[in-house]
């Protein structure tokens, strides 16, 4: 490596801090850590990759499950600190040889490791996938005319990981950030928000006593409260991505749909053999009235009066600027997506000395940029 080359790359990572406690300006340190990667590339003429970051909010919810006339009814409880959740994770982890997931035809999705970081501030969680079912990998170099089959032995499977990075310090009531990070063809983001909903059952499984509230109808029996199970999950809120903002503007909106889910199990007729699902608002453009540059601002307003009538959810149909139709999920209370991969905000970070889909313990390098991003 040439003398310039070094001297360029040392200043930059004389200014960047990996691991530490220094809380710098996450855009300033990626923006260096791309630039140094970048010299590391020029200099040695590769060895690089480069992955994707989405960005999420995730919240934890919990209800207390008990049976009223013979029907389970849920009740909405105080949930725990993430934090408090993390630790009985570790706890898990440690106490097993292989926390798992198992999908149809034996994929499974399990936690390869775990940490907490000291100042408790934000955990990282490695996610990995093994799946059987793909087929063998080939890899070659067709100017030497090489090419070499990967056989998978019996049992194994092709294997890819997901850095999730959660900060562990909350934005709002049980709400908190979090990015994650897979390679291509890696894990979605509906199975990393699947994981972290069977990790939160693992957790009340070993901890069983931990997890029991006072019945929230205050029932009592022999003169002390009955215990009922309060249930943990989470709901995984993609942060909507400058994409999703301009295909929305400058495309054609269609229909709206505001669903409110209050009364769910309401019973509409004498047998019980009707039940209330949603209870629905639709909305239609007046194309007159709505200017492509008015649509951003008339859909916050109504989300707005929605969520102030506990119409929670909003489902909307548009087409893009290419005549492409698109069915998006929203949260009307923060406008973030519920349900759609495509629209969530993303960003990119180039990894030296890092390629490869999937890793048995948390990689420091991807873990700090991760951090960074937050």
């Amino acid at each position: 490596m040439g003398l310039n080359c070094y001297h360029a790359i040392s200043s930059l990572l004389d200014g960047m801090v990996c691991g530490s406690g220094d809380h710098r300006d996450g855009a300033i340190y990626i923006a260096a850590c791309l630039e140094a990667s970048r010299l590391i590339y020029i200099c040695f003429g590769g060895g690089m990759t480069k992955r994707q970051l989405r960005f999420y909010d995730l919240k934890v919810k919990a209800a207390a499950r008990y049976e009223v006339n013979n029907e389970m009814i849920s009740t909405n409880v105080v949930a725990f600190p993430l934090l408090d959740i993390m630790k009985q994770a570790v706890t898990v982890f440690d106490s097993v040889e292989c926390l798992y997931r198992e999908l149809p035809n034996e994929i499974k999705f399990y936690l390869a490791d775990i940490c907490i970081e000291e100042d408790e501030s934000k955990v990282t969680l490695l996610i990995n996938k093994s799946d059987p079912t793909e087929p063998d990998q080939t890899i070659s170099n067709p100017i030497l005319g090489e090419r070499q089959d990967l056989e998978k032995p019996d049992g194994f499977g092709n294997d890819y990981s997901a850095h999730v990075c959660i900060n562990l310090n909350p934005i709002g009531p049980n709400l908190y950030s979090m990015v994650y990070e897979s390679p291509r063809g890696g894990i979605p983001g509906a199975q990393v928000h699947s994981f972290i909903n069977h990790l939160f059952r693992e957790c009340r499984a070993h901890h069983k006593s931990a997890y029991k509230v006072a019945h929230p109808a205050g029932v009592m029996e022999d003169g002390r409260p009955v215990l009922v199970n309060a249930l943990h999950t989470v709901d995984l809120n993609g942060k909507i991505s400058d994409d999703f903002l301009n295909d929305l503007a400058n495309g054609s909106l269609g229909r709206i749909e505001l669903a409110n889910y209050k009364n769910v199990g309401r019973v509409w007729d004498d047998s019980a053999g009707l039940k209330e699902e949603k209870n629905i608002i639709i909305l239609r453009p007046e194309v007159a009235h709505l200017p492509a540059e008015g649509v951003l601002d008339a859909l916050k307003q109504a989300f707005t009066k929605g969520s102030n009538f506990d119409y929670d959810e909003a489902v909307i149909v548009f087409k893009d600027p290419y005549d492409t139709q698109h069915t998006v999920v929203m949260n009307t209370e923060d406008f973030t997506l519920s349900d759609n991969e495509k629209y969530v905000k993303k960003a990119y970070i180039v990894t030296p000395d890092v390629n490869a889909n999937g890793y048995g313990e948390i990689d420091n390098d991807i873990k700090n940029a991760l951090y960074a991003a937050l």
